[in-house]
């Protein structure tokens, strides 16, 4: 898309840890250009408990029938959880998450915000061109102005990059 820089929404590794107060979240980028964030993430948690299937912001990304997630956390320009509904749960305004000097999105959330990530918890990342609003930017077949290209069908989500993980 128009003005998002090579290696943006290419992930390239994936992190998870916990303490006794804290969830850490850390996800590496090829590249992250200094100034105004145009990566946006969607990090979707399902533990087991049922869940939704449709990621919201415009990212259009869709589980298969036998996934789901139960809460899902948005990183752009601002950062926000939300549970699998779409209920907030906080949200945080010019969140300041993303690092271009180390290419990385790190979140450091309360484990009041989550529940107990469980052994087995899958995690996907989705990474898309942030919008401006904090949804991800339309992909469409041909790139045109600030929608990109490359979309293989009509109902193919807006994300560049996945990356899926579960816990150990």
């Amino acid at each position: 898309p128009e003005g998002v820089e090579p290696g943006a929404l290419d992930a390239t590794y994936l992190e998870v840890a916990r303490d006794d107060s804290t969830t850490y979240f850390r996800v590496e980028f090829s590249a992250l250009p200094a100034g105004d964030v145009r990566t946006v993430v969607a990090i979707a948690l399902d533990t087991g408990e049922g869940g939704e299937r449709t990621v919201g912001r415009n990212a259009r990304y869709a589980f298969p029938q036998s996934e789901a997630f139960d809460y899902v956390i948005y990183a752009g320009t601002n950062l926000a959880v939300e549970d699998g509904r779409g209920n907030e749960i906080a949200n945080v305004r010019d969140a300041g998450v993303f690092d271009a000097g180390t290419g990385t999105l790190t979140l450091a959330l309360p484990n009041l915000l989550l529940p107990r990530l469980p052994r087995g918890t899958k995690v996907t990342v989705l990474v898309g061109a942030h919008d401006g609003d904090g949804g991800f930017r339309s992909v469409l077949r041909g790139a045109a102005g600030e929608d990109g290209g490359g979309r293989a069908a009509p109902n193919s989500p807006n994300v560049y990059d996945v990356v899926v993980g579960t816990m150990r």
